[in-house]
């Protein structure tokens, strides 16, 4: 299921939970395309992508990281979520 991320919580300057959702309206944005980039770049290579856990305990990885432009302005980042009830995920 494609989901967007909603919200980034760091630690230590280094993202390490994530919230999604389904909807590009309540995604976290950046206002230019590059600062999106960067973002999906510390996502995927500074923390080493997102794993997220289902209810029963099994873990899985976020795949297929796009952005994608914002129908109100800026870009949000989306990705392919391992489970379709799952709304969070960490690193």
């Amino acid at each position: 299921m494609r989901l967007y991320i909603s919200t980034i919580t760091c630690h230590d300057d280094k993202p390490t939970t994530y919230e999604f959702t389904k909807f590009i309206d309540g995604a976290s944005h950046w206002d230019m395309r590059e600062s999106a980039e960067r973002a999906q770049d510390m996502i995927l290579n500074g923390s080493g992508g997102i794993t997220v856990k289902a209810p029963e305990g099994r873990c899985d990885c976020c795949t297929g990281f796009r952005i994608e432009p914002r129908p109100q302005g800026g870009f949000a980042i989306s990705c392919e979520h391992p489970f379709s009830s799952g709304t969070s995920g960490h690193v």
